[in-house]
This record gives structure tokens, C-alpha cells and sequence, in this order.
């Protein structure tokens, strides 16, 4: 039964999808479910699209039938590092509080791995990790 008690709609765009894309900060503050996806490969293409969208600060697939986030991308901006020593602590928190299991303040996880990527044109680090 959906909210308004009526029956539920056929049509439901996540019908047997087994990958769900979700963003923080875009299209709106918090977390949003972006799409879904039946293939590794398509909900990758989404999340890479997404993860470029202003306001964007976290993408995660989320595989559904696992019942686990399984590739995470979070956006840091060079802003939010400058001028400060304390730049790792802030990025390790970051990971940390996007649900990458990290070692205490280190740029290491504890599982999975995890891969730094620089985009100097939109003065921004791009971290990705899989499990």
C-alpha cells in the first residue's frame, strides 16, 4: 500500500535492480537515491556523472542484495584543506564519516583499498574506495 493507501504502483523504477546509487549534498542536502542500476558497469557510469553535479560531496553504490555499500567517492575540496597541517586528520575524518573504514587518522583503510585522485581544474581530491 503506498503513503496516500492506495495500491502500489507496477511501474516502480527500482523494480529487481540490484545496484542503488546514492548522493550526499546533491540534489539536495543529506542523502538522496539517485537511480538504480542491474549492472556494476552502469551504476559506476551513474555515480561518475553524479559525483560532478555542484553540491556533490558524497556518491556511493550501494548493492542491495549484498546489503552493502560497496564503492564509495568522496569529493574534498582544496578549500577545506588550505592552510592547515592538520589536512590528513581532516580527510581521514571525512572518509571515516562517509563509511570507509578507516585506520585512526591515516589515509589507510582497513579493508578494501582506496585511490587518490587530484582534479586541479575544479580544485578538488576525489577519493574512491572498494571493497
Amino acid at each position: 500500500m503506498t503513503h496516500a493507501g492506495g495500491k502500489p504502483h507496477a511501474n516502480v523504477g527500482d523494480r529487481s535492480q540490484r545496484y542503488e546509487i546514492r548522493a550526499t549534498g546533491y540534489p539536495k542536502q543529506g542523502e538522496s537515491v539517485i537511480g538504480w542500476s542491474n549492472d556494476i558497469d552502469g551504476a559506476e557510469k551513474m555515480a561518475s556523472a553524479i559525483r560532478k553535479a555542484p553540491g556533490c560531496i558524497c556518491i556511493v553504490i550501494f548493492d542491495r542484495q549484498e546489503g552493502r555499500g560497496i564503492m564509495i567517492k568522496v569529493v574534498i575540496t582544496n578549500e577545506e584543506i588550505a592552510g592547515t597541517y592538520f589536512a590528513q586528520e581532516i580527510i581521514a575524518s571525512k572518509l571515516r564519516a562517509a563509511g570507509i573504514p578507516m585506520a585512526s587518522n591515516q589515509l589507510r583503510p582497513t579493508k578494501g583499498t582506496l585511490l587518490r585522485v587530484d582534479d586541479p581544474d575544479n580544485h578538488r581530491i576525489i577519493y574512491t574506495w572498494r571493497q
